[in-house]
């Protein structure tokens, strides 16, 4: 197993983590960017298909008029995720895209730096992508400057029996 597919899998089990720690919170600990949504998060590993299932966070929100894009999209949308080599911000970037070409986003730059040497090498290939959660930025709090969105990634891992 590769160096790049064990940092990968990592994070999809530091994904998992995440939603289970989510049962043990205190409902009435607040601590914004920690506690938040992290029921959300998943990571999923199927050995006998090769693939991973990760539920991440969108980026990037409250740029380019991106929360008016966000207005349009339900929780099941198919949504298009293209990777973004010439970002001049992280060359490992994936932008996130509504079926009709509207930006949304990027996946944050832990799980590009994780997830794009396995896609230009051929070793991932992202075969589905959803909304899996929505707060539309009309329904926060007056203080949030952005929606929240996260999005369900199916991603098939490609060689020899690669997680076996």
């Amino acid at each position: 197993m590769t160096a790049e597919l064990q940092a990968f899998l990592a994070l999809a089990e530091a994904y998992h983590q995440k939603h289970l720690r989510a049962d043990s919170i205190d409902p009435f600990a607040y601590d914004p960017g920690n506690t938040e949504n992290l029921a959300q998060y998943d990571g999923i590993v199927d050995v006998s298909k090769n693939s991973v299932t990760l539920c991440a966070e969108v980026k990037g929100l409250r740029y380019e008029n991106r929360s008016r894009h966000l207005e349009k999209v339900s929780e099941g949308d198919v949504l298009v995720l293209r990777r973004d080599a010439d970002n001049p911000y992280n060359a490992n970037n994936f932008e996130l895209f509504t079926v009709k070409g509207k930006t949304l986003g990027t996946l944050s730059a832990e799980l590009c730096n994780c997830l794009a040497p396995l896609f230009d090498s051929g070793q991932a290939v992202i075969s589905a992508v959803k909304a899996s959660y929505i707060e539309q930025f009309r329904d926060r709090s007056r203080y949030v400057k952005q929606g929240v969105l996260f999005v369900q990634m199916r991603i098939v891992l490609h060689g020899t029996d690669v997680l076996k």
